[in-house]
């Protein structure tokens, strides 16, 4: 009877370990997708700073040739 208890007994804390790495893998995979929008949105900004310096050089040449 002691050998059953043990076996529900590491069934259990099996079950337990699997239901956190499921979370644990959640989390990884929120985090991941989170940091990569992060990184999109900071690319888009470096962008859209780039594109108003050209912009800014650009009206300072024409300035410049005029």
């Amino acid at each position: 009877m002691l050998e059953v208890t043990q076996r529900v007994e590491a069934l259990a804390g099996e079950k337990r370990l699997q239901a956190e790495r499921e979370q644990n893998q959640k989390q990884l995979v929120a985090a991941t997708s989170q940091t990569l929008t992060e990184r999109q949105a900071a690319a888009a900004n470096l962008v859209q700073q780039l594109d108003q310096a050209k912009e800014a050089a650009t009206q300072a040449d024409s300035t410049l040739k005029h």
